[in-house]
Formats: C-alpha cells, sequence, structure tokens
C-alpha cells in the first residue's frame, strides 16, 4: 500500500494517474489549517495580480544575490505568519530566563559545548547551523564564544530543534553537546568547607 501526500490542487492530477485511489479524511484541526492556509495563499495571489500595488524589491534586491528566490520567500511568508499569529492569542511563553529579545523577536539561547580552548571560531558554528541544521543564517542571533564553550541567541520556536541538530556534530575534532541555556542556576546560598 503507497500513501501519497499532496499539495492543495494537485488532487485531480493525482486521480488521473492513480488507480483504486482512497483519499483520508482530515482532522477538523488539519483541515481548518489547509483552509487558512488556502486563504493566505488567496491573500498573495490578489496582492501579486492587484494592478499599481507597490513592489518593494529595492529592500529586498541584496537579498537575491545571497539567497535563492524561493528561500527569501519563504522567510517572508514565516514572517507574515508570525506577524498574523502576534495579533491571535498567545500560548504560555517560555520562561523569562530564557529569552532575549533581538530585534522585536523572542529568541532562546543554545548552549554548544565547543569554545576558544578548541581553536573553534564564530564561523564554525555558522557554517554548521546553516549546512548541517539547515537554519536561515538572518535567524542567528548574537553568538558569544568563550573559553569551553559558545552560546547562541536564535528564535525560540527553533531552539529545541537547533539544540537537538547540533548535538553530535563535529566542529574541529569535537563532538558536540548542545543544549537550551538555563542560566546560571543557583539552589541556595553557598557553602563553605
Amino acid at each position: 500500500e503507497v500513501i501519497l501526500l499532496v499539495p492543495p490542487g494537485t488532487e485531480d492530477y493525482v486521480a488521473a494517474i492513480t488507480v483504486g485511489r482512497r483519499p483520508i479524511n482530515l482532522s477538523a484541526a488539519a483541515t481548518a489549517e489547509l483552509d487558512r492556509d488556502a486563504t493566505l495563499r488567496g491573500q498573495v495571489s490578489a496582492l501579486i495580480e492587484q494592478e499599481g500595488a507597490p513592489a518593494p524589491l529595492y529592500p529586498l534586491a541584496p537579498l537575491f544575490e545571497r539567497y535563492e528566490p524561493h528561500q527569501i520567500a519563504a522567510a517572508l511568508w514565516q514572517l507574515w505568519r508570525g506577524a498574523s499569529a502576534a495579533a491571535a492569542p498567545r500560548a504560555p511563553a517560555p520562561s523569562a530566563a530564557l529569552l532575549t529579545p533581538a530585534a522585536g523577536a523572542v529568541t532562546a539561547r543554545v548552549w554548544v559545548g565547543v569554545g576558544k580552548k578548541d581553536e573553534a571560531t564564530v564561523g564554525d558554528l555558522v557554517a554548521v547551523l546553516v549546512k548541517e541544521v539547515g537554519i536561515n543564517r538572518m535567524l542567528i542571533g548574537k553568538i558569544e564564544m568563550r573559553d569551553t564553550f559558545a552560546v547562541i541567541e536564535v528564535p525560540a520556536q527553533e531552539a529545541e530543534r537547533i539544540a537537538r541538530g547540533l548535538t553530535g556534530l563535529t566542529i574541529r575534532r569535537r563532538k558536540l553537546a548542545a543544549r537550551i541555556d538555563q542560566g546560571v542556576q543557583r539552589s541556595g546560598p553557598a557553602r563553605r568547607r
């Protein structure tokens, strides 16, 4: 048995090339997501087709030299959805100790067990984040390099995935361990010996 997931709007084509097709009914939540995404696509299409619509390509032009158009479109889509989500009611936020404001976005800090003593550089971390973990370079915030570790600011909603993605990778012959930075933990007064 083959299960085939297809993008919306391709159902007629799939029906023409398959035999004994049995569509799966999605849950109400998944259907609502698909409907919302279709509405958003409709808004984008209307804006593109609107005569005399502003073309804000000037500020984006330098990005087209560095990135593929589909990457820029995906990033803009994510920003747009983030702006739409900001207007909607939010779920409880992570612990305030983990969050840092950066350019108006909520970020979390990821601790990585590689530092200056390992001869690791900020460039090494950025390269691994972009190439191995798949993070857009524009979403990487401040990177603090210490002697034995580094701390990286990343979007809060991506922090857990980034920490998992970094764990087990190698930089400068050192296998990485990574976790969301909890800050300095104090459990009470220090004891004297």
